[in-house]
C-alpha cells in the first residue's frame, strides 16, 4: 500500500481531486487513474461492490499510485476491517 494521496495534499493545504466509481469497472479504475486523480472511490453502500472486487480495483489503482475510498455498508467492525484487509485508505462510514 503506497502514502495517501488525499492526506498528503491536506497536509500541504491542498484540495485532493478524485472520482467515485459506482459499479465494478476496471476501465474506469484506469481512465481515473491516467487523468491524475489523487484518489478513486467505491460505493459498498449502495453498489454492487464485492471483496474480490474491491481487490481487483484497488490493485489497480494502486499500481498508478492513487490511493483508494470507500463507502462501506454498515459502522460495524467487520466492515471497517474487511475494507482496511483490502487497502481501501479512505473510509466512508454510513449513517453516522
Amino acid at each position: 500500500m503506497g502514502p495517501n494521496r488525499v492526506l498528503e495534499r491536506h497536509r500541504n493545504g491542498e484540495k485532493a481531486l478524485g472520482f467515485h466509481i459506482p459499479l465494478f469497472s476496471e476501465f474506469y479504475v484506469e481512465i481515473a487513474c491516467k487523468m491524475g486523480l489523487d484518489y478513486v472511490g467505491f460505493d459498498c453502500q449502495h453498489g454492487a461492490h464485492t471483496p474480490p472486487e474491491l481487490d481487483t480495483l484497488c490493485r489497480i489503482a494502486e499500481g498508478y499510485g492513487v490511493t483508494c475510498g470507500c463507502r462501506i455498508v454498515d459502522h460495524s467492525e467487520a466492515s471497517i476491517l474487511t475494507a482496511l484487509d483490502r487497502g481501501i485508505q479512505i473510509i466512508t462510514v454510513p449513517n453516522l
